[in-house]
């Protein structure tokens, strides 16, 4: 979710978008965010959900991962509205399969990994700013973009590698 830090200078100077209808943007990632991840959450505590966590969380990567890197090299307003929700509900789509995944696999020591997860959630947003900022600096957004891709590309290849217990 780094790429918060630069939504608002991205809004501006590709589409001039003042500060009142910029929180018109700010409102949708955040309703985005907050319905990815009320519903995954949800989807994913059913008794016998219909896709395991493993599953949806590296296939919300893979779309967060398009959607990302697509928000910075788009010109079209709708299409950047589209990819701004998509994106944040795909971090929220994550960030709930790995605190599900927390939960089931760490039962006698729940508080301690989910104080973990969001020390580390909150890490990653700052990583990924401070990321997102020198891709900006050395190579303009399309820099951001791979960045912040290379860094949810990461993600993804770690998503991979977590099995489902035996």
């Amino acid at each position: 979710m780094g790429y918060l830090a630069y939504l608002a200078a991205f809004y501006d100077e590709r589409f001039e978008l003042s500060p009142g209808p910029f929180a018109l943007v700010w409102t949708l990632s955040g309703t985005a965010f907050f319905l990815g991840n009320l519903l995954t959450g949800r989807a994913m505590s059913a008794a016998a959900p219909r896709i395991t966590a493993e599953r949806m969380m590296t296939l919300a990567l893979v779309v967060g991962l398009a959607a990302l890197v697509g928000f910075f090299f788009t010109h079209t307003l709708w299409l950047a509205l589209l990819l701004t929700a998509v994106t944040a509900a795909a971090h929220a789509t994550v960030a709930a399969c790995v605190t599900t995944l927390l939960v089931r696999r760490c039962p006698t020591l729940r508080g301690t990994a989910l104080s973990i997860n969001a020390a580390g959630m909150s890490f990653g947003v700052f990583a990924g700013a401070a990321l997102g900022g020198v891709g900006l600096g050395l190579a303009g957004y399309p820099g951001t973009a791979l960045a912040l891709g290379a860094l949810t590309l990461g993600a993804l290849l770690a998503a991979l590698r977590v099995r489902r217990p035996a």
